[in-house]
């Protein structure tokens, strides 16, 4: 059997974040703890007696660049080279990305608590959308330019997200950006990350929570391990709220899409209305009109369950892509139960808004990486191609 760092946890009881910490001497991890890490994982074959006595060298400017250009750079590591091999060290300069041993060790410790966890639950937000190269949402990207460029033009927005939220004079105005955004989001292709989770949760007892609106995960896992709890671009509902209805969107979209004019205008008499009512339809999707009826409280319901049904399992919350716009949908909760179920554990990936509390450090793991290189990574290296 392969040495792991589960292992030197079974060992030592202590978390698997300590032991990667101490394995990469950061700071925070006390000296007779880290002897006692390195201890065990030379015992077992995690680390050989070579790796253990290798240093790693990096050098910085004050904004923490490495200096890779500088004439006496050459000549400092010549001469701290020397310095090794008379001292019978083995020296390793290391420049500071993705593919450092750190980021290696991480997608090994997700690897394995994929594998080791009994329930599964994922929460992916937009920035898992972004991993799948869709940014227009809060991006000038390449098919926001593509679908929306006439609007950009028009009015003066730069990302979807605020095309959504502009004020447009008249219904027809809106109902043009509404239909050409939400075809371009339902017709985009299935992004990669999904393809790769996907595979990575083959096998395994998992249920999916999202903020999404965009049904990349549709296309791929069941509706029933879903809970969509901001809504679905596939929707409409009354605007008003008048009934508890939601109507496909699908169709209508695409007609309306076709129907905009020159003006980036559709015909009054094509604008989707209640038919309880006679108000103006709304996508179903979190709004000031947003309607929490018997299709949200669905989505809660089977989330809820999963829950309760696994709530004495070794249960992993695995975080994709949260920002700091909507954390108490995801993020906090996650946090909440981690700390709350004995046998939880949380792990966090984002390039930028990866966080983990101080409560949950012997319970939790923040990678902060590309998501889409990350799930990719990990599939490989559960594979054994790593």
């Amino acid at each position: 059997m392969k040495a792991s760092i589960k292992q030197i946890s079974e060992i030592t009881g202590f978390s698997p974040a300590t032991i990667s910490n101490a394995l990469n001497h950061k700071k925070g991890v006390n000296q007779k703890t880290a002897e006692r890490i390195f201890q065990v994982a030379k015992e077992i074959g995690y680390i050989s007696e070579n790796k253990i006595t290798k240093i790693k060298l990096v050098i910085y400017k004050r904004n923490g660049l490495i200096i890779d250009d500088s004439p006496f750079f050459p000549i400092l590591l010549k001469g701290v080279e020397n310095e090794c091999r008379v001292s019978g060290y083995e020296m390793v300069i290391c420049n500071v990305d993705r593919n450092d041993p750190d980021y290696e060790e991480q997608v090994k410790l997700l690897a394995e608590h994929i594998k080791e966890a009994e329930a599964i639950v994922v929460g992916a937000a937009s920035g898992m959308s972004a991993a799948a190269g869709y940014r227009h949402y809060y991006e000038r990207d390449k098919d926001f330019v593509e679908y929306l460029g006439d609007f950009e033009k028009k009015y003066g927005y730069h990302n979807s997200f605020d095309g959504f939220y502009y004020r447009y004079r008249t219904s027809e105005e809106r109902w043009a950006f509404i239909a050409r955004n939400l075809c371009m989001i339902l017709d985009a292709r299935t992004g990669q990350p999904y393809y790769d989770l996907s595979e990575i949760l083959k096998d395994k007892n998992y249920y999916i929570l999202t903020t999404n609106q965009d049904t990349q995960f549709s296309r791929i896992f069941s509706e029933e391990k879903i809970s969509a709890i901001q809504g679905d671009w596939r929707y409409f509902q009354c605007s008003s709220r008048c009934h508890d209805g939601l109507y496909d969107s699908v169709e209508t979209l695409h007609k309306l899409n076709d129907a905009i004019d020159s003006d980036l205008r559709v015909p009054t008499d094509m604008i989707p209305s209640c038919p309880k009512c006679g108000a103006e339809m709304e996508p179903w999707v979190r709004s000031w009109t947003f309607l929490e009826g018997k299709k949200y409280r669905e989505e809660h319901s089977k989330l809820n369950a999963f829950l309760q049904k696994n709530i004495h399992k070794k249960i992993l919350f695995l975080e994709l892509g949260v920002g700091r716009m909507t954390p108490m949908f995801i993020q906090e909760p996650f946090w909440n139960l981690t700390y709350a179920y004995p046998d939880a554990f949380y792990i966090t990936i984002n390039p930028k808004d990866a966080l983990l509390p101080e409560k949950l450090k012997n319970k939790g793991l923040a990678i902060r990486e590309d998501i889409a290189k990350v799930l990719a990574d990990t599939k490989k290296f559960s594979g054994g191609k790593m």
